[in-house]
């Protein structure tokens, strides 16, 4: 196994994207918009990680494993929402703009269990049907 230019800039990007994620988290949280910009970032590093991992071929070795991460980019667009709004406006809580937040939220987890389930069951059958295809020919 040889690693390649590419899939260290990977790994330097992903480690400064956690190492922030943590900066922001421990240092500047008092800022409510903070929050939102280092679960972005987290969420931007996960990614990182996960074409990392597949382009070192881990993803041949460990199917499931990276199948958790497919759903993960949906995440992003709400993140982002938040982090803009609460970054120009006032932060005032009320409960009925928690109960939207949390919707949003919910619905993009829903969807990355949707297609992580979807595609986890897909890659599953593949790998039986290929063996089922190996043992017919012997």
């Amino acid at each position: 196994m040889t690693i390649n230019i590419v899939e260290i800039i990977l790994l330097l990007a992903a480690a400064q994207s956690l190492f922030l994620t943590a900066l922001i988290f421990h240092k500047y949280k008092s800022l409510y918009a903070n929050r939102f910009l280092g679960s972005l970032i987290l969420v931007y590093s996960v990614l990182l990680l996960h074409l990392l991992f597949g382009d070192l071929g881990y993803s041949d070795i460990y199917p499931h494993f990276t199948l958790l991460f497919i759903g993960i980019g949906f995440l992003i667009p709400p993140l982002q929402y938040l982090y803009a709004k609460f970054l120009v406006q006032e932060v005032k809580r009320s409960p009925e703009k928690l109960i939207g937040y949390i919707s949003c939220l919910s619905s993009s987890m829903r969807l990355v269990v949707l297609l992580t389930s979807f595609n986890l069951v897909r890659k599953v059958f593949s790998h039986f049907s290929e063996r089922n295809k190996r043992r017919a020919v012997i």
